[in-house]
């Protein structure tokens, strides 16, 4: 099945490059190209559903990803471990040194909202992308928080970045309540 997924994503390329080039000769569009193209994403976007939904335990990880803490659990699991993260380290936030807030900030976001993101095409073929946004909407208000308490570290103004750590926790913590009810079904 992964190899029929990365089939499917080059097929709809080769689909988007037969459109572009027919749609390149603009003002008069080579449409057999174009509808050419539309064809062969139709046949990559069959494909793509013949293979499944993506496991949500399968993830890619990068040769950068090596240095970063090791994502366990489930997807509400590593929100709640976020609210607990964020929590943590704003009650530090005062006496800690802020180069190590930004690192626990980059740790955060890579645990929580990165995750959750990276798993939007699992989440939303087990549970509905309504599910995924309703999510993901306070999870992402959490994660610009999380970068506004970063900048506001890596700036040295200290009750900035502990505002803005405050703001990201109550974000992250609406985002916990509703994975708890969205994600019941992904285990």
């Amino acid at each position: 099945m992964k190899a029929l997924r990365s089939s499917s994503s080059w097929v709809m390329y080769l689909g988007m490059a037969i459109c572009m080039y027919g749609g390149a000769r603009w003002p008069r569009p080579a449409w057999p190209f174009v509808a050419a193209g539309l064809v062969v994403i139709l046949v990559g976007i069959a494909l793509r559903r013949s293979a499944g939904a993506p496991t949500l335990e399968v993830e890619q990880i990068h040769s950068s990803d090596l240095k970063r803490p090791r994502r366990t659990g489930t997807l509400v699991d590593a929100l709640s471990a976020l609210v607990q993260g964020i929590e943590r380290l704003h009650g530090e936030g005062p006496d800690a040194e802020l180069a190590a807030i930004k690192d626990r900030i980059e740790e955060l976001i890579w645990l929580g909202p990165e995750r959750v993101g990276s798993s939007q095409e699992a989440i939303a073929a087990k549970v509905g992308f309504a599910a995924y946004a309703e999510v993901m909407a306070p999870l992402a208000a959490s994660e610009r928080w999380l970068n506004r308490a970063w900048s506001a570290a890596a700036d040295g103004h200290r009750p900035e970045c502990l505002s803005s750590l405050a703001e990201a926790l109550a974000a992250a913590r609406e985002a916990e309540a509703l994975s708890r009810e969205r994600f019941h079904a992904l285990g």
